[in-house]
Formats: structure tokens, sequence, C-alpha cells
């Protein structure tokens, strides 16, 4: 098994394109021969918190 793991930090002006990102990144490597699982997770930003 192979697990890669990624760390982005973003600005909320670039949120929205990330989650989009994301999700096209996951699909296309969800198609890919071999691929069991692939995710990619954007936390909710708290109330309050800076960028």
């Amino acid at each position: 098994m192979i697990l890669i793991t990624g760390h982005v930090i973003l600005t909320r002006e670039h949120r929205e394109r990330m989650i989009a990102l994301g999700a096209e990144h996951s699909a296309r490597s969800r198609g890919e021969a071999g691929c069991l699982v692939h995710n990619c997770h954007i936390p909710r930003l708290r109330s309050g918190q800076s960028d």
C-alpha cells in the first residue's frame, strides 16, 4: 500500500477554488488502475480564525 499525505495552506479567497480542484483531482485519481481510495479534506474554518 502507498499512502501519500499533503498539506496546503490557503487563504479564504482561494478556498472555493481549492475545493473544486481537490474534487477534480480525486475523481481523476480514482479512475487510475489500482487506485482504491483518493480523498481530499479541507477543514472548516472556525469563526474568528484568521487566514
